[in-house]
């Protein structure tokens, strides 16, 4: 009779997944030339908090009502939203169930609930912060 021989399957390497993909022709003389979008997220942040800035500076913090510093409150954070979540966004705004004006209302009404979650003096202090990192800089 033969010995029994124990013959062990090969390990095969393991492959690792690419993360990006780019063509041999793009360089990053091509992404020089590219100008940015009008408009973009972070282009309409930057005029929200200059505004909340500009309205925040022009009377002192403790001089604004509790409905400006709500007000000013609501831009900055839907501005800050856009920011954080400009991928995601406009991932939904590309959806096939995202059509219409409705679907924009709804969006918008779902992030401003956002507020709620912050008292006045919070939402007072962070009005008053984004007022001196602008006189600051």
């Amino acid at each position: 009779m033969a010995p029994k021989v124990d013959i062990k399957p090969k390990r095969q390497k393991k492959r690792k997944s690419r993360t990006q993909v780019t063509s041999d022709s793009e360089s990053s003389s091509d992404e020089e030339r590219r100008e940015p979008e009008p408009n973009s997220p972070a282009e309409q942040a930057d005029e929200a908090v200059e505004g909340v800035r500009s309205a925040g500076s022009s009377a002192g913090p403790k001089a604004l009502s509790d409905g400006d510093v709500q007000n000013l409150f609501t831009k900055y954070l839907m501005q800050r939203a856009t920011i954080e979540f400009a991928d995601d966004l406009n991932a939904i705004r590309e959806s096939d169930d995202f059509k219409g004006a409705s679907s924009l209302q709804l969006l918008v009404k779902a992030l401003e609930q956002g507020n709620a979650s912050f008292t006045t003096d919070e939402q007072r202090r962070v009005v008053c912060s984004a007022t001196k990192s602008k006189d600051t800089s």
